[in-house]
């Protein structure tokens, strides 16, 4: 089945959307996804953010040069307190639906996938792409609630909710590590197509970012599916540049974690 969109009214695709036969995903959850036809699904809620459609959009274009896809957004409204995201149904089973490690290669090649996306973003101001306000594990639940926009913002933030001892080091980043990453990579998010190939959803929580970000919140990931964040981690891990201080700085991020919880 087709769908001719510019046929149809916001008003009509939403109405789509409230039709029970055309949810793909449970009633439970605050973000619906209806497939309208073979090729078209719409993302629907009132939990859904004008930079999620900033980041996916501008991944989509690098996508297209890369081994992994992105859902096309054709179109992006809001009636009222819902918004919608009109875009590609990408079809294929997500990972938490298969045994990874039952796959031999699986998460080798989904790194190298991701790579051959992200590694061609030239670096930019830290944030969403639309500059708004951050959003993430890394974040209170509310998002940082204020924009960076700089490096000298993102570290002094950072360094506030640090909350560091004398003596103690800070974060000292500089504008050429912010790299674009998803930050979301629970298996839910990974969809593999029948091709093999994969497609990434979900891009709420990106931005450009400190690529050690990135390895905080797959290790938050971890918490909950720790045999395939760890896998994937070890896995990119030897695709990105060293970093001496690594641990040391997953160990800091954690505190800006805990302190967030803590003081929000």
């Amino acid at each position: 089945m087709t769908l001719d969109l510019d046929a149809l009214s916001n008003d009509e695709i939403a109405a789509l959307c409230e039709n029970p036969d055309a949810r793909i995903n449970s009633t439970e959850v605050a973000r619906g996804i209806a497939k309208l036809s073979d090729d078209i699904a719409v993302k629907f809620g009132y939990i859904i953010t004008d930079e999620e459609v900033a980041n996916q959009n501008f991944a989509y274009e690098y996508s297209l040069k890369s081994d992994i896809t992105v859902p096309k957004i054709y179109r992006f409204f809001r009636i009222e307190d819902k918004a919608y995201i009109v875009m590609d149904f990408i079809d294929g089973v997500t990972l938490d639906e298969i045994n990874c490690r039952e796959h031999p290669g699986l998460v080798d090649r989904l790194a190298l996938a991701m790579d051959s996306l992200f590694s061609q973003i030239p670096c930019g101001p830290p944030g969403p792409k639309n500059g708004g306000m951050p959003r993430g594990y890394l974040f209170s639940e509310d998002g940082a609630l204020t924009t960076f926009n700089s490096i000298p913002k993102l570290n002094q933030w950072m360094n506030k909710r640090l909350r560091a001892k004398d003596g103690e080091p800070g974060f000292k980043f500089t504008a050429s590590e912010c790299v674009f990453y998803h930050q979301d990579l629970a298996r839910r998010n990974i969809i593999m197509r029948p091709d093999g190939s994969f497609s990434l959803l979900d891009w709420e929580h990106a931005g450009f970012y400190p690529r050690i970000f990135a390895a905080y919140c797959l290790r938050f990931v971890g918490l909950s599916d720790y045999e395939f964040a760890d896998d994937l981690l070890g896995a990119l891990e030897k695709l990105w540049p060293k970093l001496e201080n690594r641990d040391e700085l997953l160990k800091m991020l954690n505190r800006v974690y805990q302190n967030n919880l803590r003081y929000s």
